[in-house]
């Protein structure tokens, strides 16, 4: 049997099966370890992050709701004030209804002339929680960016990962093949 002088180093340039099979399990193995461990962590710390998100924009509507209930007291002090029958009693209760929202601050009396005072008050409240509610957006904002970032390097170390599961297989496959063809050889 002559095989010519080009048939040998084709033999000498293709390596072992058994090199082609080690190297593609080795991929395959390498993919399952960068699924397991790195891309599971990143979706843990993806997770979180809508989590956090999540709770801030809860928080962003319930100080909408805080800002909606101040400009209700602050109508309902006008209406109040309006009325010739301001009871001691009432004005009692009614500061007692505002304690909450402004803490150790002392009220002004519930009197027209001190309308001004209580506008201003129950403004500079609103304020307070209109920089909380703009806080929390420049916060949800930055996540959103770390969000998209770890979403990139999610999806590339998943490429990564289905690339060197593919060459694995593909050499494990050449493995097969290689086979098919020595057998081809065999029977000429």
């Amino acid at each position: 049997m002559a095989i010519n002088l080009s048939q040998k180093t084709h033999l000498r340039l293709i390596p072992p099966a058994w090199l082609l099979v080690a190297i593609g399990l080795l991929f395959n193995i390498i993919s399952a370890l960068l699924t397991n461990f790195f891309i599971d962590g990143m979706q843990g710390k993806i997770s979180g992050i809508e989590v956090e998100k999540s709770a801030n924009q809860n928080l962003i509507s319930l100080t909408w709701q805080r800002v909606e209930t101040l400009e209700r007291k602050r109508e309902m002090l006008i209406l109040l004030l309006q009325t010739p029958e301001l009871t001691p009693e009432i004005s009692s209760q009614i500061k007692q209804s505002m304690q909450p929202w402004v803490g150790e601050v002392s009220l002004p009396k519930l009197a027209v002339s001190q309308l001004g005072n209580w506008m201003s008050l129950i403004s500079k409240l609103q304020q307070q929680e209109r920089e909380r509610i703009d806080e929390l957006y420049l916060k949800n904002l930055q996540l959103d960016g770390t969000l998209q970032h770890l979403n990139e390097e999610t999806s590339q170390m998943r490429n990564l990962a289905l690339f060197l599961q593919i060459i694995g297989l593909g050499l494990i496959l050449a493995r097969d093949l290689s086979r098919g063809g020595s057998a081809q050889r065999n029977e000429r």
